[in-house]
């Protein structure tokens, strides 16, 4: 057997260090096997799961580096990427080009970071699959906390905050299949990407969602899941409830009917089934996507609309109020008799422009503001009454 030497040096080596070392290799009469690794075959050897713990440990300042580092595998629509001190898989479904998903890596790291969690709990993306046939993204990501500790977020509430579901800013769908791992800090089998993090069996090949090891894990993305839709729910009607209240209070205002915004229903409509049918299932009674009603009867017109005058609006946000008047078939239906009394009627219609709404979650956010102000507003206009 060959005794081995090698020379590991921080720049390429000349031509002539190269034949000279492949020259002592190839002499019969010597048992010396002469290597080298240069700077790329360093950085591509410590490039890997099972050796990047020690490109932190001992090169933290070029693996916390923002430059990218992009390995290829044996498979050509495969590449192995480490930037800002993450590593990660890249995979697409067909294509062999990946230049073009560096500015959504880039943004969806920003709001990795931008999720603020205690000391010692931490995210880890492990791997991207681009599903370049239809246009999505499919990010797997590891939600690390103590061992002795509990995570203070839910794995559902990580993926709705990143977007989850979403066509993003460059109009890929995004889904973020996101998991929690508890570690134990000084065990020496430990590493925040320790390579038995990134087994296949965990993550699909060709995406998907991630399989469930346990119950536990199961139980806590269904309970997490739950969670996030009452949470969704009480968002939904959070300053529509508190605009009604604030309605009613006014003596001078009786509340009839209302109707909030259906923005969250919106994203149901692009299936291509009878609208009717999803119509029934929501129960929603008028298209109020980007607007909430409310139909009232009002005993003091003059200082109805003086409160009505102090309600803000703009171009984005804005309001609508119209008089209206009931009329009742006669018995041959032939003709129509009003049947108001008297009563004053006004519809007031609170709207936020489109254009202003990047998805339903901003969009609720915003009709929530304007709710939530136009209470503040009323509840000026009685303590100066």
């Amino acid at each position: 057997m060959k005794d081995l030497d090698e020379i590991a040096c921080s720049t390429y080596p000349s031509s002539g260090v190269v034949n000279r070392l492949e020259g002592i290799s190839n002499n019969l009469q010597n048992p010396l096997v002469a290597t080298y690794w240069d700077s790329v075959k360093i950085e591509q050897l410590l490039s890997t799961p099972r050796n990047w713990a020690l490109a932190q440990r001992f090169f933290p300042v070029s693996a916390q580096a923002e430059d990218w580092q992009i390995y290829a595998t044996e498979s050509p629509n495969q590449w192995v990427i480490t930037y800002k001190g993450y590593y990660f898989h890249l995979k697409n479904r067909i294509g062999s080009y990946r230049d073009h998903h560096l500015d959504s890596i880039r943004t969806r790291i920003s709001d990795l970071e931008v999720i603020e969690l205690p000391a010692k709990h931490f995210l880890r993306p492990r791997s991207v699959y681009f599903d370049d046939k239809n246009g999505s993204y499919e990010w797997y990501i590891d939600y690390m906390y103590p061992s002795n500790q509990r995570p203070v977020t839910g794995t559902a509430q990580i993926a709705d905050h990143l977007g989850d579901g979403y066509a993003l800013e460059d109009g890929q769908c995004y889904t973020f299949h996101v998991k929690h791992r508890s570690y134990l800090e000084h065990s020496d089998h430990y590493d925040p990407d320790h390579y038995d993090y990134y087994q296949s069996d965990d993550m699909p090949r060709f995406g998907g969602p991630r399989h469930f090891a346990d119950y536990e894990s199961y139980a806590e993305a269904v309970d997490s899941k739950e969670e996030l839709l009452k949470s969704i729910e009480l968002e939904k009607n959070r300053g529509f409830d508190a605009l009604c209240a604030a309605l009613e209070g006014i003596g001078f205002i009786k509340l009839i009917r209302q109707c909030n915004s259906h923005i969250e229903d919106l994203d149901r409509f692009c299936v291509q089934k009878n609208w009717s049918k999803i119509i029934e299932e929501l129960e929603i009674e008028n298209d109020r996507f980007f607007s909430a009603w409310f139909f009232m009867s009002i005993d003091d017109d003059e200082m109805f609309h003086d409160l009505i005058s102090h309600f803000p609006q703009g171009v984005e946000k804005h309001f609508r109020f119209t008089r209206a008047h009931v009329y009742v078939p006669s018995d041959d239906f032939k003709s129509s008799a009003r049947d108001d009394e008297g009563e004053l009627l006004y519809e007031l219609t609170l709207s936020m422009h489109p254009s202003c709404i990047g998805n339903k979650i901003s969009g609720r956010s915003l009709l929530n503001d304007y709710f939530l102000e136009i209470t503040d507003r009323i509840s000026k206009y009685e303590s100066k009454s």
